[in-house]
């Protein structure tokens, strides 16, 4: 909507929309990536908006954490888990019943693992 990042670019996209008969406070929901600046400037220009996260982001976080958590455990020899990494990045609806099965022994062996250390 606006060039730039940040509480500035905020403030420009409310100054348009005043400028062409808007108002700040008729915006219920802002839409953003998670830069502290870009909330902070919705806090501070939007007073009525909650801040969402596009799923993008929030989707970039969780399969960074997901590799992390992964790399950590095939340190610890987990190899299985090298096997059936597509597994977890796909949909469960697109699992064939053994491939489910495949998951939820994995899941299983892994809480073991987990209990006796």
């Amino acid at each position: 909507m606006c060039v730039g990042r940040g509480s500035g670019m905020i403030a420009r996209i409310v100054a348009h929309l005043e400028a062409h008969g808007g108002s700040r406070h008729s915006i219920e929901r802002a839409c953003v990536g998670m830069s502290p600046a870009c909330i902070s400037g919705i806090e501070r220009h939007l007073p009525l908006a909650k801040v969402v996260f596009d799923k993008f982001h929030v989707s970039q976080i969780a399969d960074r954490a997901m590799e992390a958590v992964r790399r950590l455990e095939r340190q610890e020899g987990l190899e299985d888990l090298k096997l059936a990494r597509r597994f977890w990045l796909m949909d469960e609806g697109d699992l064939s019943p053994e491939r489910i099965a495949l998951v939820a022994a994995l899941v299983r062996q892994r809480r073991r693992r987990r209990a006796r250390s």
